[in-house]
């Protein structure tokens, strides 16, 4: 059976640069335009002993010229996309982006997160959860922002397939034969085979281990994000 957990997960921990026993100093701050949701969120960053700085709006953020080391931003308007391009123009050195909204959809976490986002959490954010993400922010730039390239990549091919062919493509990264496929679809061999032969011409894969390997983009970033990892 396909587990994550195992090996790879050990990779994505060896990639921390810090720790979090070590980051007592952490500076963060809060940008939300509601400002007892703003309040909301310092008071929780302070409860773990870090600095917080609340803004009103990215332009305040900005004019403050304060350096910081995270970046807590709402995205409850869903303006996020413009939010981040000035994000990125605004700062030399750029901090993780930790986005936050009320129940966010699937699309606009995805949305976030190709844009650069580092996580994106919902509101109201509970202390477990801001812990996980502070600590998962940790990892470099370069290396969180490789898995979240591979993730929202892999979705993307993902959603090109039926439901029938995802079904099947799930079951053979999972490691199970056709027969056994065949079985928990409660469909014939025959019917299987035609899946996923559709499926790896519609993702353009020649090797299951290239299906094996999309489904451990899309799940290992989700567990990060979970704080499962």
């Amino acid at each position: 059976m396909y587990t994550p957990q195992t090996g790879q997960l050990e990779t994505v921990r060896d990639g921390l640069k810090e720790s979090i026993d070590g980051a007592a100093s952490l500076k963060f701050a809060v940008v939300d335009g509601d400002p007892q949701r703003r309040h909301q969120i310092c008071r929780l960053i302070l409860q773990f002993g870090y600095h917080a700085e609340p803004f009103e709006s990215l332009a305040e953020y900005h004019n403050s010229e304060m350096d910081v080391d995270r970046v807590l931003a709402c995205d409850e308007n869903g303006n996020l996309s413009d939010w981040l391009e000035g994000f990125q123009d605004y700062t030399r050195r750029q901090p993780p982006l930790i986005a936050y909204s009320t129940a966010p959809a699937p699309s606009k976490v995805l949305a976030a997160l190709a844009r650069g986002a580092s996580h994106y959490m919902s509101f109201p954010i509970s202390e477990k959860e801001l812990e996980s993400v502070i600590e998962q922010s940790n990892l470099p730039a370069h290396f969180l922002q490789e898995i979240v390239g591979r993730a929202v990549a892999a979705r993307r091919r993902n959603a090109s397939l039926s439901n029938r062919e995802r079904e099947v493509a799930a079951a053979v990264a999972d490691g199970l034969t056709n027969k056994q496929v065949a079985r928990k679809l409660d469909i014939s061999p025959r019917t299987v085979e035609i899946h996923r032969a559709n499926a790896m011409s519609k993702l353009d894969m020649s090797h299951v281990s290239e299906m094996v390997r999309m489904r451990f983009d899309m799940e290992l970033y989700d567990q990060i994000v979970a704080g499962r990892a």
